[in-house]
């Protein structure tokens, strides 16, 4: 090889090698047994299976049963223990075990796609390597330049695994949430799930090792010192170090935590909670690349640092509505509720979106799907358009063209896209271009297909709202306040939506006074 792989990583600015390691480390065999455990011990009603039976599908379509740990959870006693606590609610039972076949199914999605990228991505780099074999010594003035398609090979493939692994982190924060909600604190899964570091223990390890604790300390103990126990009077600095205090000790001594007095359950919850806390803060301060948000848009850092702000603004009651303070973990339970129901109310707006542009139901739910798993749009537009110079082929044709839409034979007709939801993928890429988010995607379909506005229209008004929402985060979250937390999430996550109004505004004007 002409090149190491340690010298692409750092020329694309992160390792997608590392990052594929990471997430085949996972292990999606033993949290579906897991997951079979609990669903054994539910009471089982049709629509609770049938939500399990169709993320057990999906797991079974994606998992290869490669690598991973072996089985390391003991089942027996987790369900024992988890069904124990909930005694008076056993029907909790079957929505963990939904939770967790759909964590199951995500680790196994990802894990898949991702090792097709590496394998695509591999191809490609070996196919370079072997002409600069065979031009360097005619040509070597080529050189450089196919050192530089090697560079851009890995940092595409390094984009696309970390919006896989975004997507996935996202699957997996969602059943988490859902888990706490239903008393099962998912403890189990932090060693299995792909996602190294996102624990309690390794957040606070993290926090500790990186100097930030003690320099908490020291500012706490001055604090302290000058304006007396408590934090009134202290400034935000002050009081969000102390808080990271509070949380650090939460996690490595529950027992004197904030739950100290609320047994083992609350203790746990506590714990995980601020872990939480403790990871958004590592990651808000975190540098190079990091896994992209394939819904909303945006990355987990730039979510991390929304995160932070909103979190400050629930315990201060700086919200209009919510002008109560809320105790730290409450606010972080909300935060996570709103975050759940954003992203799916987005891609159910999204499906709703593609469906008034002419794609069927089941069409525009795999497009949603593909979202949801990091499939993203240029993806589906590309397979699309090849697809379609093979349709009238017959039987070969649709066989193709499963293989030409990302994921292979998952995708094929018959099971989501038909002949006219492809021509209604061309014409959403040739008219609106390649977007980010499902977010993007929805609002930029709707504004061309049903409101009828000129694509250029669209276009001016969509980099006038990009240039105010990047300006704007922090107007947009107040704007939004009045539709209450989901309005205040979105409106902060997505960078400012009150910004980019004012931006798209802006741009409106500049194009009336063009037109004259």
């Amino acid at each position: 090889m002409h090149f190491t792989t340690a010298e692409l990583a750092a020329l694309a600015g992160g390792d997608p090698w590392q990052a594929d390691d990471e997430l085949q480390a996972g292990d999606p065999g033993s949290i579906n047994d897991l997951a079979e455990a609990f669903h054994r011990s539910s009471t089982h009603v049709k629509d609770a299976d049938d939500e399990f039976n169709a993320a057990k599908k999906t797991f079974e379509e994606s998992w290869n049963r490669r690598g991973g740990a072996q089985h390391p959870i003991n089942d027996a006693a987790e369900v024992q223990r988890v069904s124990a606590a909930l005694a008076a609610h056993p029907e909790e039972l079957a929505s963990i075990a939904t939770d967790l076949e759909q964590a199951a199914a995500a680790l196994a999605t990802a894990q898949h796609e991702s090792a097709a990228q590496i394998d695509a991505m591999n191809t490609q780099l070996h196919g370079i390597d072997g002409e600069i074999s065979a031009q360097g010594p005619e040509a070597p003035w080529l050189i450089p330049q196919l050192h530089g398609q090697a560079r851009d090979a890995t940092r595409t493939g390094l984009a696309h695994i970390e919006t896989i692994r975004g997507a996935y982190l996202d699957q997996l924060h969602g059943a988490e949430t859902a888990m706490m909600a239903s008393g099962y604190i998912p403890d189990a899964l932090d060693r299995i799930d792909g996602v190294p570091g996102d624990s309690p223990d390794e957040a606070a390890k993290r926090y500790d090792q990186s100097g930030q604790r003690a320099k908490d300390q020291a500012l706490s103990d001055r604090a302290r010192a000058s304006k007396g126990d408590g934090t009134l009077g202290w400034s935000r600095d002050e009081q969000d170090a102390a808080q990271r205090l509070e949380d650090y000790k939460s996690i490595t001594d529950p027992a004197r935590g904030v739950a100290h007095r609320g047994g083992e359950a609350a203790q746990a919850e506590a714990k995980r909670l601020a872990g939480e806390r403790l990871d958004d803060f590592n990651m808000a301060n975190s540098t190079g690349v990091v896994a992209r948000d394939p819904v909303l848009g945006g990355d987990v850092r730039t979510r991390a640092q929304t995160r932070l702000k909103l979190q400050h603004d629930l315990e201060t009651g700086q919200l209009p509505s919510h002008p109560q303070p809320l105790i730290p973990d409450e606010a972080t339970k909300l935060m996570d509720q709103m975050e759940l129901a954003n992203r799916a109310n987005t891609l159910v707006r999204l499906q709703q979106t593609l469906q008034q542009c002419g794609m069927s139901a089941e069409g525009a739910a795999q497009v949603a799907e593909g979202f949801a798993h990091g499939v993203i749009p240029d993806e589906y537009l590309e397979g699309a358009s090849a697809a379609s110079k093979v349709f009238d082929s017959g039987n070969e044709a649709m066989g193709s063209y499963a293989d030409l839409l990302p994921g292979g034979r998952h995708w094929a007709p018959g099971v989501a896209f038909s002949p006219d939801d492809v021509e209604a993928l061309k014409t959403l890429g040739r008219r609106i271009g390649v977007v980010g988010s499902a977010l993007d995607l929805g609002v930029g379909a709707y504004e061309v297909f049903v409101e009828g506005k000129p694509l250029v229209d669209v276009a001016v008004e969509t980099g006038g709202g990009m240039a105010g929402a990047w300006a704007g985060a922090e107007a947009g979250g107040f704007v939004l306040s009045g539709f209450g937390p989901p309005g205040v999430f979105i409106g902060v996550l997505a960078g400012g939506v009150g910004g980019a109004f004012a931006g798209e505004r802006a741009a409106g004007r500049l194009l009336e006074w063009v037109k004259g």
